[in-house]
């Protein structure tokens, strides 16, 4: 491990040792290029100037304290970091490549707008020292583990994917257009907020934080948002054609509570070992409510009413599962009651729509 200080003017960090690095501030060039094992300084010394990251780079830290210059690069190159990363406000920061991040380590923007994707890929703890603002694609995650991301706030711009689960404390804000993707589970808080437009795609796993609508078009197709572990869901504005497609509660999310009224323009379904929905709010399904994959478990509210709103059929959880939770059919549409629709303890209500019945009784 050696430290690495740029003292090549105005040039590109690339594979060709040359005489852009020094092995002390403002000393003489001729150094080799930096390792990942190397502690990159971009100062204040003598080789202060523009610096063009080419190709794929390295470096065990970068570290840009007093630096003035720009550190620039197009959105081909790429950047592996295996530590701290510390960019300041006094420099001019146009890099557009991808930063990727694959230990644990302090994150400081200074302020800065990194325009490229940040990954942030190994089972460890990144801490942010400060806000981040990310307009390219945010990912967290290794594929088979988790990160843990500590403090502040992260703005996306971007999109959102996920590869493994990502946890901690830091805020994350969706505030430009883009997609969120990837099954594993955000369990951070996670703010929409929005002029643009934020498409779900495919399954979206997200748990244990608050998951807050606050403006934007949502794009949701035929995606599912699952949760696994208790939740609160405060998305009173995503309705219509903002709403969710599908939602899921798996097996361990004994409980989600709703912030706000919930819409889904698809089905609920679950396959947990009892469903407790809190809140005095109101889940509007326009498609399928569907227990069925329950067994002895039942879904339950006191507070929470159902209201099926679409096209869809009704099945409680097999054998002596029930579903004890308000519930109103107030559709246009046509609801199936369909095989053996276990009923009990709450008020079940017809307002307007098509019954149907598929082999029916309600108990």
């Amino acid at each position: 491990m050696a430290n690495r200080y740029w003292v090549g003017g105005n040039a590109n960090w690339d594979a060709t040792a040359g005489t852009k690095w020094a092995t002390t501030s403002g000393g003489a060039g001729g150094s080799a290029v930096p390792t990942a094992s190397d502690d990159v300084f971009l100062d204040n010394g003598a080789g202060t100037g523009n610096v063009t990251i080419s190709g794929s780079r390295v470096c065990k830290s970068l570290d840009c304290t007093g630096y003035v210059g720009t550190l620039a690069g197009t959105s081909t190159p790429t950047l592996t970091v295996s530590g701290n990363i510390k960019l300041v406000s006094g420099m001019t920061y146009s890099y557009a490549g991808s930063i990727t991040i694959n230990a644990a380590s302090t994150m400081t923007s200074g302020g800065q707008t990194h325009t490229g994707a940040l990954l942030l890929t190994s089972n460890v703890t990144y801490t942010l020292a400060d806000n981040w603002t990310v307009t390219g694609t945010f990912s967290a995650g290794n594929n088979v583990s988790q990160s843990t991301i500590n403090g502040n706030t992260l703005y996306i711009g971007g999109s959102l994917t996920t590869t493994g689960k990502c946890l901690g404390t830091t805020a994350f804000v969706i505030n430009g257009t883009g997609t969120w993707s990837g099954s594993s589970e955000m369990r951070s808080n996670i703010t929409i907020n929005t002029a643009g437009t934020l498409t779900l795609s495919g399954t979206i796993g997200y748990n244990t934080g608050t998951l807050t609508y606050t403006s934007g078009t949502i794009s949701a197709g035929t995606s599912t948002l699952t949760i696994t572990f208790p939740t609160t869901l405060n998305c009173g504005g995503m309705t219509g054609s903002n709403a969710f497609a599908n939602i899921a509660i798996l097996s361990g999310a004994s409980a989600v509570t709703l912030a706000a009224n919930l819409e889904c323009s698809g089905n609920f379904t679950s396959n947990s070992n009892g469903c407790l929905i809190a809140g005095a709010y109101t889940f509007t399904i326009m498609g399928n409510l569907d227990m069925s994959s329950m067994t002895t478990a039942s879904l339950t509210s006191t507070t929470t009413k159902i209201v099926m709103g679409g096209t869809g059929f009704i099945k409680s959880p097999t054998t002596t599962g029930q579903i004890k939770i308000d519930l109103e059919i107030n559709t246009s549409g046509t609801i199936t009651i369909s095989g053996t629709v276990n009923y009990s303890t709450q008020t079940f209500k017809y307002t307007a729509g098509t019954l149907g019945t598929s082999g029916t009784s309600i108990l």
